[in-house]
């Protein structure tokens, strides 16, 4: 039977007291990155926290400025070739790009419906005014489609309401950002 050395002993100690420090360290810094990463999270809620509320201001005003420019389409002026105004249009546009990187795809597919909503009340209400039938049917139509957008606009607000609360930075509906 061979015996073991005192120097063998330590250096055994040595390797095991080595590795269990380097556990130890890993352990530290996954702590420490995943604490940092949380605070990161927060910091970047609450960084986007003001420019989400400015967003949804700025669309239900841009939805609101679109729907002066329908109820103002002047039939003489398309049938002369004058483009009617649709800055409000393309606005809303640009704010559904943003709203795609601010808020989940819920809060998109209220955006999407209301902009294709606005579009279907703007070719109705040119319908009603060129006089292809100045029809209860249509006239129905448009307020339907007026209504829906009312609806929806109640909808995004609601939507909207998870993103404009600091407290949610846990929730894991948020988390969809950081996995993409």
């Amino acid at each position: 039977m061979q015996t073991i050395s005192p120097e063998q002993i330590i250096q055994i100690w040595l390797g095991f007291v080595a590795s269990i420090t380097a556990l130890v360290v890993a352990v530290i810094t996954w702590v420490s990155t995943s604490r940092q990463i949380k605070i990161s999270r927060h910091t970047l809620f609450t960084s986007l926290l003001p420019r989400r509320q400015e967003w949804l201001e700025k669309f239900q005003e841009a939805i609101s400025s679109r729907e002066v420019e329908i109820n103002s389409i002047n039939l003489e002026k398309i049938r002369n070739g004058i483009d009617q105004s649709t800055e409000s249009l393309f606005y809303i546009t640009n704010l559904r790009n943003n709203a795609s990187w601010m808020f989940d795809e819920s809060v998109v597919k209220i955006v999407d419906r209301i902009i294709v909503l606005l579009r279907e009340k703007t070719t109705t209400i040119i319908e009603i005014r060129a006089g292809e039938g100045f029809s209860s049917i249509l006239s129905n139509l448009y307020l339907n489609k007026a209504f829906e957008i009312i609806n929806l606009r109640s909808d995004l607000t609601k939507a909207c309401q998870p993103f404009l609360y600091v407290g949610d930075v846990r929730r894991r509906r948020f988390l969809w950002l950081w996995w993409r």
